[in-house]
């Protein structure tokens, strides 16, 4: 192994051993260095050392497997999340029959107080004071806020573990003190039984480990039925931290080989798998703290793993049951259904209600109460939601715009990634916790583990910038568990990942992974129908600026011209046929059986052999050097898939202003291309992605294929373009028809309408 391997290596690995042997929260700054620091060695290991030198075999895959739990064993000692304490202690229960829906912990335990007290002349209650507890002592301030709700009580026994150290003893004896007086002045009788052994023996639930950790004892479970009886299982196992850690390192396990048969099925790079399996993040808050989240990504890649495979019906069904298992664990999975259900699949879809059946083992009046509360009342280190809150004072007001926010977003990742769905789970999912108004280091783990197939340049430095949250923990370890957040940590976290996502708008990003020879041939397909009055000048300008890559690209692009007739009525053809070209670029003249420029833009391409490809409009004109600028491109950037020349009108009105302007952000944000922004492409990606043979929309369906390469490029002002059409026509209608269309093409294409039948309709509405 050579030394550019294994010093990052040496580094990740020594980065890691400290975080998994260290409180990050006593030495928050260190922490949040070496927390960063391993995962710029994770980074440099993925993209530089390791790139190319992983491949499927046997060694590789044993290699990051065995890695994988070496590092997970690092944190087998670190602290478990307060989460786990509810997860054990609500499983456990569940066997005594216990309802986590029903009752919060803090009122089951009441119940079993009014059940088990040895007092039964008076009306029994609890006030639990010790509510907040670190190292042994009681937090002051929080049990001075119940007294004034103790003294007012006329018949209350009030219970108060002692403490297990001296100072927590005294400081409930100290309180109990304050209690007397009050009661007294009040003329209260004394009714405070302070009887270690009773206490002990009659509410076993004072000394459980578990209990005294839950966060919120007085809300009720927040979590989906089919995670509560995961907990219960485990609990029967074994009631110990250390079966939860077990439990969710051989999960974690599982997703990386199922992440490494993902990445595989969609022929990434192997080393990409090493972003969730040498993940910082996803070590310390999966395999050390052992978060739920976990199990919720298994469930979701191994969906997505068997509908990468063959979609057989068994295998179809079997993916949406996962799916639905992973809703079961944990309700936000709901978002990858839209984008794998389509009418084709509706029988084989059904299975995912199977897992919805364990409801009817909790089911009880006011079962989502706890999630309401959690989600409504609670925020932290949210962005967008933290804006609408700021912005409305109203609650429902707040409410409203975020749901609509989210939706709006959701909607076009949907739309518009329909050919790449992992992805748009991914971005859905990103958008998303956006939107939530409580977002913890661990709920980006799905991002993660997504990531293996989509890198993002933005989501990785919100992975290392979530280091800043030691901060918090330390904050709370020195204020006696108080809870503050800091401002400057989410105005430094969401302002750098702005940066980087404005950064990587305009730069590579590392899904374009494939490198492509350069090119040394052109084709030029172009589809014509009575164009008699234009096609002798186009051609004429089209000649002309292919002799300008010559004097731009060195050594010689053979250039081929295919011009595709649709059955021209005009004068169009015998033009064609008494014009004289030269041999330096030979013009082809072909005749497309079938109408629509779909299908003559198919015919051309089959027709030619040209590494490059360009659409080109018979009513366009290119500007000076455009064809030149396009073939550079790709000689300038060898991972460039696809891209546009861009266009402006030959007429200046501002409503055709309007148009171009709006043509440049679809192309720019969208990724849709239109046909007379003059698309050109390598031959390569189109023989993937086939050209569809539709007589409309058919540079929409081009685009939306073209999502699996996302390497693309608008030279901007390649071309001029007719305004004819808009002329002709009612501009307003005009607009209003192609939206129209658009919108109706993407969401019929959505549920699974066939393309070929939907186009030819459309055809129709569309010209007659």
């Amino acid at each position: 192994m050579s030394g550019k391997v294994l010093i990052p290596l040496i580094l990740l690995a020594s980065s890691l051993s400290y975080l998994g042997f260290t409180n990050v929260s006593e030495q928050p700054t260190i922490s949040f260095i070496v927390f960063a620091l391993s995962h710029l060695c994770l980074y440099f290991l993925v993209f530089h050392s390791l790139k190319g030198k992983l491949n499927y075999g046997k060694n590789s895959i044993i290699f990051i497997l065995i890695s994988s739990l070496g590092f997970r064993l690092l944190f087998f000692s670190f602290p478990i999340s307060d989460d786990v304490n509810r997860y054990a202690w609500e499983g456990k229960n569940i066997w005594t029959g216990y309802n986590p829906y029903r009752d919060a912990p803090l009122k089951f335990n009441e119940n079993i107080l009014k059940s088990n007290l040895t007092t039964t002349n008076y009306q029994s209650a609890l006030i639990y004071c010790q509510q907040v507890k670190l190292n042994g002592v009681i937090d002051q301030k929080s049990l001075a806020d119940k007294l004034n709700y103790i003294v007012s009580q006329e018949n209350l026994i009030l219970i108060i573990p002692h403490g297990e150290s001296l100072q927590a003893n005294q400081l409930v004896a100290n309180a109990l003190v304050i209690i007397e007086k009050e009661k007294t002045k009040k003329g209260m009788p004394k009714l405070i039984e302070m009887n270690r052994i009773l206490v002990e023996e009659s509410l076993p639930f004072l000394k459980d480990p578990f209990y005294r950790g839950i966060n919120h004892k007085e809300i009720k479970t927040v979590y989906p039925p089919l995670g509560i009886l995961f907990f219960a299982g485990i609990t029967k196992i074994h009631y110990s931290m250390y079966a939860f850690k077990i439990f969710f390192i051989v999960i974690d396990l599982a997703i990386v080989i199922c992440l490494l048969l993902l990445v595989k099925s969609h022929q990434k790079p192997l080393e990409w798998t090493l972003l969730y399996a040498w993940s910082p993040l996803v070590l310390m808050y999966g395999a050390g703290e052992s978060h739920l989240d976990v199990l919720l990504v298994f469930f979701l890649i191994l969906s997505l793993l068997l509908l990468s495979k063959t979609k057989t019906f068994s295998k179809m069904a079997l993916a949406f049951f996962f799916l639905g298992c992973a809703v079961m664990v944990k309700y936000l999975a709901i978002i990858a259904l839209p984008f794998l259900l389509n009418i084709k699949n509706l029988k084989s879809s059904l299975f995912f209600l199977l897992p919805f059946a364990t409801f009817i083992l909790f089911w009880e009046e006011g079962f989502f109460e706890g999630l309401i509360v959690f989600s409504s009342e609670m925020h932290y280190n949210d962005s967008i939601a933290k804006l609408l809150r700021w912005a409305f004072d109203s609650k429902l007001l707040y409410q409203m715009s975020m749901l609509l926010c989210f939706t709006f977003g959701f909607i076009t990742f949907l739309f518009f990634q329909q050919e790449t769905k992992d992805r748009g789970i991914q971005l859905s999912w990103m958008w998303l916790l956006l939107c939530l108004p409580v977002l913890h280091p661990w709920y980006l783990l799905p991002v993660i583990a997504l990531s293996c197939l989509h890198p993002s340049r933005s989501w990785f430095l919100i992975s290392i910038l979530m280091g800043l949250q030691f901060y918090v923990l330390n904050y709370q370890l020195n204020n006696d568990g108080r809870w503050k957040e800091f401002s400057w940590v989410y105005i430094s976290m969401y302002s750098l990942f702005l940066l980087t996502l404005v950064y990587g708008f305009f730069k590579r990003n590392w899904s374009e992974d494939k490198e492509y020879e350069l090119p040394s041939s052109l084709d030029i397909v172009i589809p014509v129908y009575n164009e008699e009055k234009i096609i002798s000048n186009m051609i004429s300008n089209l000649l002309k600026e292919c002799k300008k890559i010559m004097e731009v690209i060195p050594g010689k692009i053979d250039v081929n011209i295919y011009i595709v007739d649709g059955g021209s009525t005009d004068k169009t053809m015998s033009i064609l046929s008494e014009s004289s070209f030269t041999e330096e670029f030979p013009v082809h003249i072909c005749h497309s059986e079938k109408l629509g420029r779909g299908n003559q833009l198919h015919y051309g391409f089959k027709k030619g052999s040209g590494a490059l490809v360009l659409f080109f409009h018979a009513d366009s004109n290119l500007n000076k050097n455009s064809l030149a600028r396009m073939v550079d491109s790709f000689y300038q950037n060898k991972f460039l898939a696809w891209g546009v020349l861009g266009h402006r009108y030959d007429v200046k009105r501002p409503r055709l202003k309007i148009i171009e302007i709006l043509n440049y952000i679809r192309i720019n944000w969208m990724g849709i291309g239109f046909g007379d922004q003059g698309m050109f492409f390598r031959r390569s990606v189109l023989e993937d992605i086939e050209v569809p043979q539709i007589p409309l929309m058919e540079d929409m369906e081009i685009s939306l294929r073209l999502y699996k390469y996302p390497a693309r490029i608008n030279l901007k002002n390649g071309l001029i373009g007719s305004a004819r059409r808009w002329e002709k026509r009612n501009f307003t209608k005009s607009v209003s028809m192609v939206v129209y269309l658009c919108i109706k093409f993407i969401g019929l294409r959505l549920i699974g309408v066939d393309v070929k039948k939907m186009s030819e309709k459309m055809y129709k509405e569309y010209y007659d």
